[in-house]
């Protein structure tokens, strides 16, 4: 779904707008939106490519351990995860030894990639051949959203079973001074017309309230896995749904 862009009040909170070049941030909860639109073109062949070259990495492990350890702490073994977002199936990699796992990803080319890569199901809609999951995860894949919550919103809805957790990693801009549009520019993170949102603590558990989430779990961990992010610039934000 396509939100307008506003200028005069924060999506998230619905606070005060300062202008910057390229984007818009909040002065009450610090989140970024830039003024940039979701383009699925941009997401093509060498995308998924360097997904797959950053595998190859000494990083790909650790990360995907952790990422694996947390998600283990609230769920059982063979407990259904839908991972969003999955790219070329890497977290999905070691994540199907332990659970039933399904990936979803738009990128035709990445999802390709995802099933030569991995043995679970790669989908490229989200349909109702998933079922409902105990766990969702979207590593990297907020930001991108032009309606984060109206996405989480859906997930909620249609994919996630009751006491079920969604576990999301993201950039953090509050490592950013809020009034310091060039430190912003400087930042690796900051690439506007991909990074459509940025978001702070503040701002998530924003969110997580107005969708009645319950806050499981904040940290920064990735950022000591993941080079060049030395204050805390990965926010890792685990919320769960209220049982019925």
């Amino acid at each position: 779904m396509t939100i307008p862009i506003s200028s005069s009040s924060c999506y998230v909170c619905g606070g005060t707008l300062r202008p910057l070049e390229e984007a818009y941030r909040c002065v009450s909860c610090g989140v970024v939106r830039t003024s940039h639109s979701y383009n699925l073109k941009m997401y093509a062949e060498g995308y998924a490519k360097n997904y797959v070259r950053y595998s190859a990495t000494d990083v790909n492990t650790p990360l995907n351990l952790f990422r694996l350890g947390l998600v283990s702490r609230w769920l059982k073994q063979r407990d259904r995860i839908l991972d969003v977002g999955c790219c070329v199936g890497e977290f999905l990699r070691f994540a199907e030894h332990w659970y039933e796992t399904v990936g979803f990803e738009p990128n035709k080319v990445a999802a390709t990639m995802a099933r030569k890569r991995c043995d679970s199901k790669i989908l490229t809609e989200l349909n109702g051949s998933i079922g409902q999951v105990h766990c969702v995860t979207l590593f990297d894949v907020l930001e991108h959203m032009e309606d984060p919550r109206g996405f989480l919103a859906y997930l909620c809805k249609e994919h996630l079973l009751s006491g079920g957790v969604i576990v999301i990693t993201t950039p953090n801009v509050e490592v950013i001074p809020p009034w310091n549009e060039e430190a912003l520019r400087a930042w690796k993170h900051w690439k506007p017309t991909e990074h459509l949102f940025l978001f702070t603590e503040e701002g998530l558990s924003k969110i997580a309230a107005s969708l009645n989430l319950e806050i499981l779990h904040v940290g920064h961990e990735e950022s000591d896995i993941r080079p060049g992010n030395p204050n805390g610039d990965i926010l890792t934000f685990v919320v769960r749904k209220s049982k019925i």
